[in-house]
């Protein structure tokens, strides 16, 4: 199919598409509407850039639950369009106003980036092929309209469709992160409740308490991806192929090495008081960019689990390692979250160290 012959809206879901990063079922029949909703707010786009390039959007700087929330989904949106200045080399003028892609004024406009976008030489280097935004004068094939005067129609859809806690994202996993909480919580990878203390030696008591806290969700942490690559990892080999374990698991055990690593640094600068603690993360500091590569992959790997687990023996066989592992009380979907919670929380923990 040539893709200069389809709608440009269509020309823009197939390059996201061969991106990797859009994985919505039917959106061909679904229209445009339905791929600007599911780029409103700006989750989609940062993990496209981070997919493209790593570490192209600090995973602090955005969202991945925003539940539809104006403030977090243009946060979101302006960390996008901040890398595709810094990073991919785009013109200001070739981009959008958060607010145009949120409220759906200028539909046009963000189709225009992301065509732009696919121009870009760093996309180019993977061979994926750009897309043109410039329209076919006869308009929307079976509609009579032009694309231009169906985007119109946006901005009151958009205000008849907000997305509730109840509708299902186009990146599953990230809607549920209360659960995900509970569980981060169960594994013992939260910190417990500081106690007060009171006296002269009351910021040295609070920083040695924090160390240990560090250190003892590092070592639970460890043992979580130890848990997840030796159960599942390990155990779904010849049960699935490979490609669906590099889909699921991402580079997984690439930052299992990393976070042994780190955890042997931690020991070694808490029993050389001389040794600061934030060389350790120095050190580690461009290995644990490599969460970039990890959220930018997850929703695809929620939804190669759920196509998994349409095969019996597939899930009789990812039940048999959940039992394994944790007596079934731990699916394997929530487990893969857990190094998104994870990377979110250090600066949480080191902050207590200030």
């Amino acid at each position: 199919m040539n893709s200069d012959n389809i709608e440009v809206w269509k020309r823009c879901a197939l390059w996201l598409t061969k991106c990797n990063v859009y994985t919505r079922g039917g959106w061909e029949d679904k229209g445009p509407f339905s791929l600007a909703q599911d780029l409103r707010d700006g989750v989609l786009l940062c993990q496209l850039l981070n997919l493209l390039s790593p570490g192209s959007v600090d995973i602090r700087d955005y969202s991945i639950s925003p539940r539809m929330s104006p403030f977090l989904c243009q946060k979101n949106i302006k960390a996008f369009l901040k890398s595709c200045v810094n990073r991919f080399q785009l013109f200001q003028d070739d981009l959008f106003e958060p607010v145009e892609l949120f409220d759906l004024v200028d539909f046009r406009k963000v189709i225009h980036a992301l065509s732009k976008l696919s121009n870009s030489s760093i996309v180019l280097s993977h061979g994926i092929h750009p897309f043109s935004d410039v329209a076919e004068s006869e308009g929307i094939k079976g509609v009579g309209r032009t694309e231009d005067d169906i985007y119109m129609d946006f901005p009151a859809l958009a205000d008849d469709n907000q997305l509730d806690d109840d509708d299902e994202p186009i990146y599953k996993g990230f809607n549920e992160s209360e659960q995900e909480d509970s569980i981060y919580s169960e594994l013992g990878l939260l910190p417990s409740s500081q106690k007060q203390t009171g006296g002269e030696d009351a910021v040295k008591e609070k920083r040695a308490y924090c160390l240990d806290e560090l250190l003892d969700t590092e070592k639970k942490y460890v043992d979580v991806l130890n848990m997840i690559v030796l159960n599942f990892l390990n155990g779904l080999r010849g049960v699935i192929s490979d490609q669906s374990r590099e889909i699921i698991f991402s580079n997984l055990e690439e930052l299992l090495v990393v976070h042994v690593g780190l955890q042997n640094d931690l020991i070694s600068a808490m029993k050389e008081s001389h040794q600061p603690v934030s060389r350790c993360f120095i050190k580690w500091q461009s290995s644990l960019l490599s969460y970039g590569t990890y959220v930018a992959n997850i929703s695809k790997s929620q939804h190669e689990i759920e196509d998994q687990l349409l095969c019996d023996d597939v899930s009789r066989k990812i039940d048999e390692c959940q039992f394994r592992c944790s007596d079934g009380k731990f699916k394997l979907r929530d487990l893969l979250m857990v190094p998104v919670q994870r990377i979110l929380k250090y600066h949480l923990l080191i902050n207590e160290l200030k």
